[in-house]
């Protein structure tokens, strides 16, 4: 399937106009939504494919701001990134990119016009020591009844049952990974004012092997 994405980029790099524009929106969009389909075949396999190491947050955000670029200038939304340039968690880079593409995507597709990013340091000079990563919208929020089970697998809710655009896949794998990294995730939300989603990464490096150890043997007994 990413052969032929690659060709029709390759293709696509020779036109100009309009029309060229709306299809290279389209192959993106595709190219995401295979992505998606990737990482949910690897969440099977929770024990592999993670490389743990030193991240700089704020280019990690602009890199899922950037993978995503097209889709957020035709949804009309503008990503703001308010991170200090020197902010640096524990994660793996490749990982966290696509679970904040799905944030961003999840925010311009439920009409938000801004999204900011911001962090902070809780606790700090204690073992629980940990950077949250806030990513906040305006778009249209999401009921007070659906907002428990956002991160269930297969759940659209209200939101998505009206747009008739939801896989229900997104945010479950965004919380499957989270989980198998030893990444906390929390989400707040008020219908028609918007979203915030909250990512915490530990400082501590055996606190956070401590955390990816314990999800993977909850996972391994529950099965895939």
């Amino acid at each position: 399937m990413k052969t032929p994405i690659a060709a029709s980029k390759l293709v696509l790099a020779g036109m100009h106009g309009d029309g060229a524009d709306k299809l290279a929106r389209e192959i993106e969009r595709i190219e995401g939504q295979v992505e998606s389909a990737l990482f949910y075949a690897r969440s099977s396999f929770l024990s592999g494919d993670y490389a743990i190491g030193r991240s700089n947050l704020a280019a990690v955000c602009r890199e899922a701001c950037k993978r995503n670029s097209r889709y957020l200038i035709a949804a009309g939304c503008t990503p703001v990134v308010d991170v200090p340039e020197d902010a640096v968690v524990l994660s793996d880079r490749q990982w966290v990119v696509f679970l904040l593409s799905q944030v961003v995507v999840n925010a311009a597709k439920y009409g938000a016009a801004r999204i900011t990013f911001s962090s902070r340091v809780e606790e700090p000079d204690s073992p629980r020591e940990r950077t949250v990563l806030e990513v906040a919208d305006d778009g249209c929020g999401i009921p007070a009844s659906d907002v428990a089970r956002v991160f269930d697998m297969g759940f659209v809710g209200e939101n998505g049952r009206a747009h008739g655009k939801a896989t229900g896949l997104g945010l479950y794998l965004v919380a499957r990974f989270c989980e198998a990294m030893g990444i906390g995730v929390a989400i707040a939300s008020e219908q028609g004012r918007g979203t915030r989603i909250m990512f915490e990464f530990p400082h501590d490096m055996r606190r956070l092997q401590a955390l990816r150890k314990d999800a993977l043997e909850c996972a391994g007994a529950l099965g895939p």
